[in-house]
């Protein structure tokens, strides 16, 4: 139950707030993780998946990099826009703290899925906190 305050004067409202007992500093709580440790801003990265996105191109096609990366994957399907604001069906959507684009691959339990669409999650300063790609 919330305590009520009845003041006076300033010098007794300086008492009260001198003696209110707060918790310790936030970063005394939760601590700021590297970004290598951590196991996403929201939600757990618990899966691993295999990301392939464009080096160069050839005369033969596109020339593809692997980075093997934590992420979170979930089956669902959805109609969405992809980068061309066209209309597409979405299996699945996975969040993970790389800056992936649209048009790149993401490989997962051996099945390769193109990215349709990325949105990054942001904190309440603005800064990213991981991102949430449709496959």
């Amino acid at each position: 139950m919330a305590k009520r305050f009845v003041l006076v004067d300033e010098s007794e409202a300086e008492e009260k707030f001198a003696t209110l007992e707060l918790g310790p500093p936030y970063s005394e709580v939760a601590p700021e993780v590297p970004i290598e440790t951590a196991t996403g801003g929201l939600t757990p990265l618990r899966q691993t998946c295999t990301w392939k996105y464009i080096v160069s191109s050839s005369l033969y096609g596109p020339i593809f990099a692997e980075v093997e990366m934590r992420c979170r994957f979930v089956k669902q399907t959805k109609i969405i826009q992809d980068a061309n604001s066209n209309e597409v069906v979405s299996t699945a959507f996975l969040r993970c703290l790389h800056n992936v684009k649209a048009n790149d691959h993401i490989i997962y339990n051996s099945v390769e899925y193109p990215i349709s669409s990325v949105d990054a999650i942001t904190g309440i300063g603005g800064g990213i906190i991981e991102y949430e790609v449709r496959l």
